[in-house]
């Protein structure tokens, strides 16, 4: 059995269970859509997928965020995790956005 994305799917899963209405992430996962490429888009301001090399990278980020804040990790948090896996310190208001961008898309 493949669990491909399990966290992630499970994660959205119990959200819509807890809030009582299906989380947004849930459709993305039915139709076999790329939830990572699909925030990374909406976080960077242009096209971010798996089928594009040139946005790797991006997408890499945007997978980090989807797995750590759903399971509330905070900017300050994810920025200390960015470090540590791509040895890189990502400035202080790219955090925050990123985390303002996921809870204002997935509540």
């Amino acid at each position: 059995c493949d669990s491909a994305q399990i966290e992630a799917r499970c994660n959205a899963w119990v959200a819509s269970i807890i809030a009582g209405t299906e989380c947004v992430l849930l459709p993305i996962f039915r139709r076999n859509g790329d939830p990572y490429g699909e925030f990374g888009t909406v976080v960077y301001g242009y096209p971010v997928s798996k089928e594009n090399p040139e946005t790797a990278q991006e997408r890499w980020v945007a997978k980090q965020a989807v797995l750590g804040l759903g399971y509330q990790m905070s900017w300050r948090k994810f920025q200390l995790h960015m470090k540590t896996l791509a040895d890189k310190l990502f400035p202080d208001d790219f955090c925050q956005n990123v985390v303002n961008v996921y809870r204002g898309m997935y509540p």
